[in-house]
């Protein structure tokens, strides 16, 4: 009987909750007091605003069309029959270029820039490649140049020719559509 009553007792004051919960008018319980005006609501401090990075921008691009336009040591990540590695792109004021492995500090081809309706070939007796060994090519681009003051800071190789021989897709797809930053010194 006692435990029906406490039950009883439990009930009545969970209903009482309850319907207090949702009526209009506050509820008033005896023994408890409740501030007349509402409390502001504590917030955390605000975190610091960190100012967005700027985005680096360049001049427009032009064709390149001499070899003062592309001079320079350029940076890529090259992807070769073992794998992907860095890869340093030398090109000379005497029209001459350096293909080179940075990692290892080996040459993958070395030969000359030659200019002629609108693109530029990389021509080289030595192409390297590890599956193949060494053999003669010649890769054609549009070369688009970002020069500030005369001097090149980005270049951007679009193909200017299909290559389906498997020997020389490598190289092609290695800078077909890539964007050459020059390599720290």
């Amino acid at each position: 009987m006692f435990r029906l009553r406490l039950a009883l007792s439990y009930w009545s004051i969970l209903t009482a909750v309850v319907v207090a919960g949702c009526s209009a008018e506050p509820a008033s319980t005896p023994g408890l007091s409740l501030p007349a005006q509402p409390t502001a609501t504590v917030l955390p401090p605000a975190s610091p605003t960190v100012a967005p990075q700027p985005t680096p921008t360049f001049p427009p691009e032009i064709v390149a069309t001499q070899v003062a336009d592309i001079v320079g040591v350029w940076k890529l990540n090259y992807r070769g029959a073992m794998g992907l590695f860095p890869a340093s792109l030398t090109i000379r004021e005497d029209a001459s270029f350096t293909l080179e492995d940075t990692a290892r500090g080996a040459p993958l081809s070395s030969g000359l820039v030659l200019f002629a309706d609108g693109k530029v070939f990389l021509d080289s007796e030595a192409w390297f490649d590890v599956s193949v060994g060494t053999f003669p090519y010649q890769m054609a681009f549009v070369i688009y140049a970002s020069l500030y003051e005369g001097q090149p800071l980005r270049l951007r190789f679009e193909s200017a020719e299909e290559t389906s021989d498997p020997r020389t897709s490598r190289f092609h797809m290695n800078f077909d559509g890539k964007v050459l930053l020059p390599a720290e010194e």
